[in-house]
């Protein structure tokens, strides 16, 4: 509410057309990173979020190019 990133969230990252989790990250400062991924199309979701606050449920679709930009 203040626009500082919310920590301790966690998010999970898939391919699109499979349930299999590819990774999962805790945000830090706000920020979740994936490093690099190879090129294709993947979904990102948060699957827990901090104490005190409620899961979003938001889903991201998201392309990642042959440049390896999202």
């Amino acid at each position: 509410q203040n626009g500082n990133g919310l920590t301790g969230a966690r998010f999970t990252i898939r391919e699109k057309d499979s349930k299999e989790i590819i990774a999962t990250e805790y945000s830090k400062y706000g920020e979740v990173n994936f490093g690099e991924m190879p090129e294709g199309q993947y979904i990102i979701e948060e699957t827990s979020a901090p104490d005190g606050y409620q899961k979003s449920n938001v889903i991201f679709d998201v392309t990642v190019d042959s440049s390896k930009q999202v």
